[in-house]
């Protein structure tokens, strides 16, 4: 990750956003709610633990290829990321905030 263009380096993601509650918790981390500091926007911010990314070499690759497909994407039904930062311990990638509920979930009430 640390070739990864927009990545900015911060000493603590509490001096920017402002968190909520958590929307969902995966293997490698969890995504809160979040206001960014001086403003009214909301965003979702997925927190990645660093070690828990890293155990397995594949998976930061994996990452990095995945962001790098939503960064070239500007379509209404794709979801935008806003920002990529990262601490000692954390990745953190902000998104837009979208409401609703997980996909997986709706996809199987529609059945």
């Amino acid at each position: 990750m640390k070739n990864f263009k927009n990545l900015k380096f911060i000493d603590d993601i509490e001096d920017i956003y402002e968190f909520g509650e958590i929307l969902g918790k995966g293997s490698f981390g969890s995504v809160k709610r979040a206001i960014r500091k001086g403003t009214n926007f909301e965003f979702a911010v997925k927190v990645i633990d660093k070690d828990s990314l890293n155990s397995n070499p594949m998976l930061p690759k994996l990452m990095v290829q995945e962001l790098s497909i939503l960064q070239k994407c500007s379509h209404t039904n794709i979801m935008s990321v806003n920002e990529l930062l990262e601490d000692n311990d954390s990745y953190y990638i902000v998104t837009e905030l979208l409401e609703g509920g997980e996909l997986f979930d709706r996809i199987i009430v529609e059945k």
